[in-house]
């Protein structure tokens, strides 16, 4: 992460994209597919997107609930890390959008 980033923003961005990125992997990738990821920094806002080559999604993913046994605990986790996750499936594949604000430390989501 760039200078002037705090440690524990760069600490849970990087946290909510390995989760991201590893899930395209294993389950959005299969048959060797590519994995894009991208980041943007300025100076108020990080984006980082990834974007897999893989089926789409099963219907019913946990996306409005906070409940961590709800199919899994990644959204549940990601929406915890950064301020927004956006799901949309882009031509064949999948791509997760995360931002995360640039400022003061958050307060934890309980």
């Amino acid at each position: 992460m760039p200078a002037g980033v705090a440690s524990e923003t760069a600490d849970d961005v990087v946290l909510a994209l390995n989760e991201v990125a590893t899930n395209a992997i294993l389950y959005g990738s299969g048959g060797g597919q590519p994995v894009q990821v991208v980041i943007h920094v300025n100076h108020d806002m990080i984006q980082a997107s990834v974007l897999d080559h893989g089926p789409q999604p099963p219907a019913g993913h946990p996306a409005a609930t906070d409940e961590p046994g709800a199919g899994g605990r990644g959204l549940w986790l990601l929406r915890r890390l950064v301020d927004e996750v956006r799901l949309e499936r882009v031509g064949l594949g999948t791509r997760v959008t995360l931002r995360r604000q640039l400022g003061p430390p958050r307060t934890p989501v309980r």
